[in-house]
């Protein structure tokens, strides 16, 4: 991870000494390119992508968002589109559900993986 105040610090101190070197004439271009540089960092363009939550895969414990009565599941595939996660629910409440959920697709975003499986 990079400090943005050092490199664009440094940056600026570069651009100066670019600017105050007369012998090349390349070096306004070089300042000008500096300068739009500091502005895209500035602009936080460069920025890493924030972490995204933990997204399902084969052999994770997972639960639904809303359908709390399935318990736990476990993911057994992803689909090829990527977006949903074939999942078996043999933990299901058997106080609220009269049949076993059968093992079946569900998108991701209505799944939250359990960390360690707990």
């Amino acid at each position: 991870m990079l400090d943005k105040p050092k490199l664009i610090s440094w940056l600026r101190n570069y651009q100066c000494h670019v600017w105050n070197d007369e012998e090349n004439d390349l070096n306004e271009g070089k300042g000008v390119v500096l300068e739009a540089l500091i502005q895209e960092i500035e602009s936080s363009t460069f920025d890493p992508t924030p972490v995204q939550p933990d997204t399902p895969k084969p052999g994770d414990k997972v639960k639904h968002r809303k359908m709390k009565h399935l318990g736990i599941g476990n993911v057994l595939e992803i689909a090829k589109s990527g977006e949903r996660a074939y999942v078996d629910w043999p933990n299901y409440d058997k106080s609220k559900v009269n049949w076993a959920p059968t093992p079946a697709y569900y998108r991701l975003d209505k799944l939250e993986v359990i960390p360690n499986g707990d």
